[in-house]
């Protein structure tokens, strides 16, 4: 991941909020040729890789095994989806696959917050030991965040 002292200050496109929608934005934005930054503040991928959509699919494959006549036990299918929630001896999920993924891509990945001050100006709020200074977006913004404010 790039720190945010070493981001330059002007993209084509400027993603903020890498939930699914997100991240995808980023990753065909770079495909099409575009420099990209991506500012997040919690979790590249979004909330559906590691709590929300992946675990409770987990539950729904199980069911379909047993609807099936297929040997799988409601216990080991809990036990798989808490696994996929809880991610044991970490204290929060590991989304630096997804970080990867898009600084693969050739996206700048921002943790922090922001907010677009005028057109094409989105201003991230990032870490207290990062450069806080604004960034803009020569053909866009993307504010991708599903909370009011942000």
């Amino acid at each position: 991941m790039t720190t945010a002292k070493a981001v330059k200050s002007t993209f084509d496109f400027i993603v903020m909020g890498a939930g699914a929608a997100g991240e995808a934005a980023g990753h065909e934005a770079r495909r099409l040729g575009a420099s990209v930054a991506v500012v997040e503040r919690e979790l590249v991928g979004g909330s559906c890789p590691f709590w929300a959509c992946m675990p409770s699919k987990a539950l729904l494959h199980a069911a379909a095994i047993h609807a099936l006549g297929g040997d799988y036990p409601w216990s080991r299918a809990s036990g798989f989806r808490d696994w996929m929630i809880n991610r044991e001896n970490r204290d929060w999920p590991d989304d630096s696959s997804h970080v990867t993924s898009l600084a693969k891509a050739g996206a700048v990945v921002v943790r922090g917050t922001g907010r677009i001050v005028g057109p094409a100006r989105p201003a991230p709020q990032l870490p207290a030991n990062a450069s806080n200074r604004p960034i803009s977006a020569g053909r866009g913004a993307r504010d991708g965040g599903a909370s009011p404010g942000w």
